[in-house]
């Protein structure tokens, strides 16, 4: 009698989601690669084991024939593993050692010695490393926020202001009001505050992280190309072309719950000028428990 054809068992049609598996496990791969990338793009060249990038923002009053003086300064301390972001103001009017040049005001040492020196010099006063810098001639800041729509600013108080010499003329109403390119950046010059020069500082800090976190909308991801280019035309740095959107993508994602203050002190007249004076044990503590950072 002859034997019964052997059927050979079908094999089972795998499953949609074991198809899918193994693209699942290499985008997992790719993006845990990329996450890596960006976190060490972040790392400064030579830098000691630790988390944190300083940055020296400076905002430039450029003038013909020279390289101007910083009117702003501040640190930026991230965190590239978190994107956690420190903002520290420093103001221009610090006085401060100024390396081969004695004691100064602080934005005078961009005039003697540009960014590097400027870098040297608020590395010195604040114990800490100051990795990269980033600056910008103001007039820059005209484009960024006129691309973003304008920026939303409460004024507590009228603000006049006339200066002949430089050509600057601010009236600005108080308010809460939609403010363009312009009008923030007569916002930031604005120079007649009872505070003195420390108001101005609190003023352009808190602006530089309201422009942050206006980027970091998602309603703002439709014009951050146009955002890069502005950025690529009044920006210098010594951040290398690889790292810059490295960069610039955490210092977006840190401006969401970004935390700002000023360099602790107070004002005091020395030899018949003007300083600010910073207050070494508070700034020491300023720089351990804000920033987080053990500094010399």
């Amino acid at each position: 009698m002859a034997k019964p054809a052997t059927v050979a068992p079908r094999r089972r049609k795998p499953s949609a989601k074991r198809r899918a598996r193994p693209y699942l496990i290499i985008a997992a791969c790719v993006l845990v690669a990329a996450y890596l990338v960006h976190v060490l793009m972040l790392v400064p060249s030579g830098a000691a084991p630790g988390r944190k990038v300083n940055i020296l923002l400076l905002g430039v009053d450029e003038r013909k024939g020279d390289r101007g003086r910083a009117d702003t300064m501040i640190v930026a301390s991230l965190d590239y593993l978190t994107s956690d972001l420190r903002v520290l103001s420093f103001p221009r009017d610090t006085r401060v050692l100024i390396p081969g040049r004695g004691y100064d005001k602080a934005n005078a040492a961009y005039a003697y010695g540009g960014a590097d020196l400027a870098m040297e010099t608020v590395s010195g006063a604040l114990g800490i490393p100051i990795h990269y810098y980033i600056s910008t001639d103001f007039g820059g800041l005209v484009k960024v926020v006129d691309r973003l729509g304008g920026l939303t600013v409460t004024v507590d108080r009228p603000m006049k202001y006339d200066d002949p010499y430089q050509n600057l003329h601010i009236n600005i109403k108080a308010g809460t009001q939609v403010m363009d390119g312009k009008t923030i950046l007569d916002y930031a010059r604005y120079r007649s505050d009872p505070e003195g020069d420390i108001a101005r500082v609190r003023r352009q800090q808190a602006l530089i992280v309201d422009i942050l976190k206006k980027a970091a909308q998602p309603g703002s991801w439709s014009v951050l190309p146009g955002l890069l280019q502005d950025f690529g035309d009044m920006v210098h740095s010594n951040v290398s072309g690889i790292r810059l959107p490295s960069l610039g993508i955490a210092l977006l994602r840190g401006a969401r719950s970004a935390e700002s203050k000023t360099l602790p002190g107070k004002a005091s007249l020395t030899n018949g000028v003007w300083y600010w004076i910073a207050e070494p044990a508070q700034t020491k503590q300023m720089v351990r428990d804000f920033l987080g950072i053990d500094g010399r």
